[in-house]
């Protein structure tokens, strides 16, 4: 996982995708990443890699939005394709503020 101060957004970027087999990776660095944001900080994740989403992807982003709620820190994800779908029928993607991505044609 990468991340980047952009502008003053914290952006995470997996750059593999995000499952039940990377879970716990994943998790660790981000919430090494979050311990250095500064409060008020947007974040956003990155999920364009995980074309389709499992309970790792879901546990993973539930334990971000309850991260950076606690930091103060603002969580937006980027997603598209199922995991996109996944986080609409949900009814996550409101507090995970989703940015739907479509793939490029």
């Amino acid at each position: 996982m990468t991340y980047t101060d952009h502008h003053g957004i914290l952006k995470a970027s997996p750059g593999a995708a995000v499952d039940a087999s990377t879970l716990s990776a994943m998790a660790a660095g981000l919430l090494a990443a979050l311990a250095n944001a500064d409060a008020g900080m947007p974040v956003e994740i990155d999920l364009q890699e995980t074309a389709d989403a499992d309970s790792g992807t879901l546990k993973f982003l539930l334990a971000a939005s309850h991260d950076c709620r606690q930091r103060g820190l603002k969580l937006a994800v980027r997603a598209g394709g199922k995991t996109g779908e996944l986080l609409q029928l949900t009814g996550l993607a409101h507090h995970m503020n989703l940015i739907l991505e479509e793939p490029s044609k």
